[in-house]
């Protein structure tokens, strides 16, 4: 190998280097996004069946209040 195709050859395993990096990095934010997104809905949910609870006593109190 002549000095040219071996600094060739050690900027091609530095790129392919720092692209792995990335790509871990991307993946770690990626999988931080869809468990904020599943906690996000856990927590729609809940407050969605508290909602409901909230619901059913008011229309309790309403018929109560018609009588």
């Amino acid at each position: 190998l002549t000095v040219r195709h071996s600094l060739l050859l050690v900027f091609v395993v530095q790129v392919e280097f720092f692209a792995d990096i990335i790509h871990s990095v991307l993946e770690a934010f990626y999988a931080l996004a869809q468990a904020a997104h599943q906690f996000r809905n856990l927590l729609a949910a809940e407050k969605k069946q508290h909602d409901k609870g909230d619901d059913e006593y008011l229309t309790g109190a309403y018929i109560l209040q018609k009588k």
